[in-house]
């Protein structure tokens, strides 16, 4: 099995209908997160399912229309961590706490929106909605092989910023999907590296602003570093590619080169 992972900076600009009909058509099964499903829907074209972690991700600008009445969902299978019960009215005893991550951006948000967000997880037009029981593993306590076959392991590290793909994203990819072989990536580690400009995220097709800053998306590398050996490490043992379409910081810290699906 072969996976297109889809992430949230504006490199995905870059990759147009023709590309995700290529790439669907040569067996990749194609997963966005977070905000990087507004490019689909700006280029009409489902991916198979779609995921994210912070509430945020559904209720930004008019975020939470497109997540209830977008055509494009009964195409698309959502597919996220069980763990959000109680999220507004209960945080000591709710999951997503409990884990040690935190919302402070949707926590202010109005009533009636946090109240969609609830009601959206347990009835929506997506084709379907898969909840997958998160184990919690602390990164900096990692002292041995982590098999993420057995367990949807999150990659976990309380009161800094996290990198959502290797905590989160392939962690889901490696546990839920059977004899996956490669894991591409587009749209994830897009960092001002060495000189190189700041990318930032994705908002649509004429946007030239992002919400996210430069200082955040150095954070998230430094927790990609800490990842990333244990995902490699999991990704040998078991002969799975994972690579990047093009260079960035992420992909130098990756075990195989890139390799541009463009090319093949």
């Amino acid at each position: 099995m072969k996976i297109l992972l889809v992430g949230t900076t504006k490199k995905i600009k870059d990759y147009n209908l023709e590309y995700f009909q290529k790439a669907r058509d040569q067996g990749y099964t194609i997963i966005t997160w977070s905000g990087g499903i507004t490019l689909f829907r700006d280029i009409n074209f489902n991916p198979d399912y779609y995921s994210f972690l912070d509430p945020l991700s559904a209720m930004w600008y008019d975020e939470m229309q497109h997540f209830k009445n977008s055509e494009l969902n009964k195409n698309i299978s959502l597919i996220l961590a069980d763990m959000y019960e109680g999220i507004f009215v209960d945080k000591k005893n709710c999951e997503y706490y409990k884990i040690g991550y935190t919302c402070s951006k949707a926590e202010k948000k109005s009533d009636s929106m946090k109240n969609d967000f609830i009601q959206q997880l347990k009835h929506n037009n997506f084709k379907q909605t898969i909840k997958l029981k998160p184990h919690p593993l602390l990164v900096n306590e990692i002292f041995k092989p982590v098999d993420f076959k057995n367990s949807f392991h999150l990659l976990t590290n309380p009161g800094y910023d996290t990198d959502k793909l290797t905590s989160f994203l392939i962690p889901m990819v490696l546990y839920y999907f059977d004899s996956v072989k490669e894991i591409k990536c587009i749209g994830f580690g897009d960092i001002p590296l060495d000189d190189k400009p700041f990318v930032g995220r994705y908002v649509d097709k004429v946007t030239n602003s992002s919400w996210v800053g430069p200082g955040q998306d150095y954070r998230f590398f430094d927790n990609y570093k800490k990842n990333i050996p244990i995902i490699n490490l999991f990704l040998k043992y078991n002969n799975i590619d994972l690579n990047f379409e093009y260079e960035n910081a992420y992909s130098k810290h990756m075990s195989y080169p890139i390799k541009p699906l463009k090319n093949l």
